[in-house]
């Protein structure tokens, strides 16, 4: 008898648990419903615009990207630093195989030529002011443009350049041991001499000098100086050798 009123109170036990138990889940499940309902349109909001930022950032490091590209310079070949002609060529090398080199002489736009698959660039013809002319290119690529290439300076100049003989006097005798004399003078700073053909050696002031070997009898010296633009200036004299 106390076996089955023990046993009876365990279920009784057992139901009220298990009430209890539902209970306490459809409660939950209510409120969790009622939160849901309630707050389900702001947390895809912020879902959403989590996602979308996301999205945007990209398309904007793209953006970002394709405006930063940067186009390397063209690279122009030596130029002359003087010369007396009215015009030169300009010529140089590209990294690209398409696009256009657009020439600029005294920042003025002069011509424009377009690449090849040699990424070659030739201007012929290019006219020249009196004295200093800036030349220098760029490269351009639909509407994006690099930045000028090293720039030079080549002066125009006709001018013949400066000569002198210091050293034999003209119309001056030598004996003996005097056979070999020391040809002197100046030029120009960077101009180059020549004393009979052969090249004299020049300082970083102009001045110059050359021995030179003299033979039984006149001897005429020609002195020639040569500037940069290529000028040529010149002047000659005698001297007299004797042996006896």
């Amino acid at each position: 008898m106390a076996r089955r009123i023990r046993s009876s109170r365990l279920n009784r036990y057992a139901e009220n648990q298990s009430k209890k138990q539902f209970l306490i889940f459809g409660i939950s499940t209510l409120v969790i419903i009622f939160l849901l309902v309630q707050f389900a349109g702001p947390i895809l909001g912020l879902f959403g615009n989590i996602i979308f930022g996301i999205r945007g950032d990209e398309e904007n490091v793209s953006a970002n990207s394709e405006t930063a590209e940067v186009l390397f310079p063209p690279n122009l070949n030596n130029l002359p630093t003087a010369t007396s002609s009215a015009q030169i060529t300009v010529s140089g090398t590209s990294g690209y195989e398409e696009g256009e080199i657009i020439l600029v002489v005294n920042n003025t736009e002069e011509d424009t030529t377009k690449l090849g698959s040699d990424q070659k660039f030739t201007f012929r013809n290019v006219d020249l002011r009196k004295g200093e002319n800036e030349i220098k290119v760029y490269y351009s690529l639909k509407d994006k443009k690099s930045e000028f290439s090293q720039a030079y300076t080549v002066v125009r100049s006709s001018e013949k350049p400066e000569l002198e003989i210091s050293s034999p006097s003209d119309g001056s005798t030598f004996k003996k041991a005097d056979k070999r004399i020391n040809v002197t003078g100046k030029t120009d700073e960077n101009s180059s001499v020549t004393v009979n053909g052969f090249r004299a050696v020049v300082d970083s002031e102009g001045e110059y000098s050359y021995f030179l070997q003299l033979n039984e009898g006149d001897n005429k010296i020609s002195v020639e100086a040569t500037n940069e633009a290529g000028v040529k200036e010149s002047k000659e004299i005698t001297v007299k050798y004797e042996n006896g």
